[in-house]
């Protein structure tokens, strides 16, 4: 019996943002293709993957009542559930993203499963640095996607480099959890500041590029499309993980991260408490495209737990041959 190994995104629980789910996906395909698997992708919530992405060279697309909920299939995940509330109570635990690959080996080695539902959280040290290879078999943009990425270049109309910003609810604009903190008004301004002075720094650093800026906060993509170098897209973005989000919320997200793709540079960029996203350097990663991650304002200990942090996994290859890249100062 042939198992196939199907990426479940069908309801509203946490699976993390648009970077986790990437990162979860490519792992999964890349496990399935290593064990002689098949492997199939079930994301319907909060919007539905085929309406941006569909199948490439692979075929992965699976409909609802094709999915196997009989003893002849198991489900699988490995999250831990916020305040030990387990959030997945009908899956087995497979531990960490670590153990999870021997997990789904042994399940597929006992030849007792048609097929294994997974719902993960990240899994993006087991992709083995193979982003571009895995993203392109999987996926191309969907024609109604290309169309607006067409329209947004051809405003755009040169050559240019992106800048992300992840304020998450710092400047009270982007609902992501409710625990997140809201700076004051004072806070806020000063923080609004220091990433304008960020883009004027980039700008004349990258050969005077035109800098598309891409952010969680509308308010800070107010203040920086003033600057007469920056392009923005407009409207308010959600996290995947908020049920509530629409088709064309969704849309937005997809172009911010399809037009990074095609920079000629991506730059992550981050002042603590701001957030530093998997979502740009996987736009890069997708595309072979040279990233850099800045972290201005970090101490020095703050600086060694970075590094250690890129030492320590295997996925960041690309990370450890480019340390110079990492752009951390006080």
């Amino acid at each position: 019996m042939r198992t196939t190994i199907v990426y479940m995104a069908n309801d509203n629980r946490r699976k993390g943002g648009w970077g986790d789910r990437l990162g979860q996906m490519l792992a999964l395909y890349r496990i399935s293709k290593d064990h002689g698997c098949d492997f199939k992708i079930n994301f319907t919530q909060p919007f539905k993957l085929v309406d941006f992405l569909v199948p490439n060279r692979f075929d992965w697309y699976i409909q609802e009542h094709e999915i196997d909920n009989e003893p002849g299939s198991i489900k699988i995940s490995n999250f831990k559930g916020y305040d030990g509330i387990d959030i997945y109570p009908e899956c087995e635990k497979c531990g960490n993203d670590i153990d999870f690959e021997d997990y789904i080996v042994e399940k597929i080695k006992s030849g007792n499963y048609k097929q294994i539902l997974c719902y993960t959280g990240s899994l993006e040290n087991l992709i083995n640095n193979q982003y571009s290879l895995l993203f392109h078999e999987l996926f191309k943009i969907s024609p109604e996607l290309n169309k607006r990425i067409e329209v947004h270049k051809n405003v755009i109309n040169e050559e240019y480099i992106a800048m992300v910003f992840r304020f998450q609810q710092l400047l009270g604009d982007f609902i992501e959890r409710v625990i997140d903190p809201v700076l004051s008004p004072k806070q806020q301004i000063k923080l609004i500041k220091q990433n304008i002075q960020a883009l004027k720094l980039a700008y004349n650093k990258n050969e005077r590029k035109k800098i598309l800026v891409c952010s969680d906060s509308k308010v800070f993509r107010d203040h920086a499309k003033k600057l007469k170098f920056v392009y923005t897209i407009g409207g308010f973005r959600k996290h995947p993980n908020n049920p509530q989000t629409s088709y064309e919320e969704a849309m937005l997200s997809f172009l911010d991260f399809f037009l990074i793709t095609q920079a000629a540079k991506v730059i992550s960029f981050t002042i603590p408490p701001m957030y530093s996203s998997s979502f740009p350097r996987l736009a890069a990663y997708t595309h072979d495209v040279p990233y850099e991650c800045v972290i201005q304002g970090v101490n020095k200990k703050k600086r060694r737990d970075w590094i250690r942090f890129i030492l320590k996994y295997p996925y960041l290859t690309k990370l450890k041959e480019k340390l110079r890249s990492y752009n951390i100062f006080p």
